[in-house]
C-alpha cells in the first residue's frame, strides 16, 4: 500500500504461556533426523492438534488477540504423508471470530535438504496471517486452514 500509513503492529498481552500437553496415542516420534545428533521429531495427527489447540485458545485468549502457538519440533501430519510445519486458521467463537497461527521450532538439519529451520515457519505464517487472516481471501485453499507443507518428512 505505497503512501498509506498502513501497518501492523504486534504487542503481547499477557505472557507467554508454557503448555506441556500429552499427545494422542497414534502420535510418532522419529529419531536421528539430524545428520549426527539425537534430535527426535514428534508426529501428531492435523485435526487431532488443532483440536488440542482451539481447546487451549478458547481457554486463554480472546477473538481480539492473536495467539501465536510455538511448538518445538513437533510436525502435524494429514493423513500420514507429509509433515506441517506450521498454519494459521480462523474459528467462529459466541464473541467473535477467533484467528490463530501456529508454528513448529525446528532444530538446525531436520530439514537439510530445504534450508528450513528455527523460526522459518512462524515468520512465513505470519506473512500469510496479515494477508489473509480469515482463509477466505484466496480461493483454492482449504475452507479452514492454510499451511507450511512438506512433501514428506526428511
Amino acid at each position: 500500500m505505497q503512501g498509506s500509513d498502513f501497518h501492523v503492529l504486534l504487542a503481547p498481552t499477557a505472557q507467554p504461556r508454557l503448555i506441556d500437553v500429552n499427545a494422542p496415542a497414534d502420535s510418532q516420534t522419529f529419531g536421528g533426523v539430524c545428520a549426527g545428533s539425537s534430535h527426535n521429531v514428534g508426529a501428531i495427527d492435523i485435526n487431532e492438534y488443532d483440536n488440542i489447540v482451539t481447546h487451549l485458545i478458547n481457554r486463554y485468549a480472546t477473538p481480539s488477540q492473536l495467539p501465536i502457538v510455538a511448538s518445538y519440533n513437533i510436525v502435524e501430519t494429514e493423513g500420514g504423508g507429509g509433515w506441517v510445519i506450521g498454519y494459521h486458521s480462523a474459528y467462529a467463537r459466541s464473541n467473535g471470530t477467533q484467528t490463530y497461527t501456529i508454528g513448529a521450532y525446528t532444530d538446525r538439519g531436520i530439514f537439510q535438504t530445504l534450508a528450513i529451520s528455527d523460526i522459518h515457519a512462524w515468520s512465513h505464517e505470519l506473512g500469510e496471517w496479515m494477508d489473509d487472516p480469515f482463509i477466505d481471501k484466496h480461493s483454492g485453499v482449504r475452507p479452514h486452514r492454510s499451511g507450511s507443507h512438506l512433501p514428506e518428512r526428511p
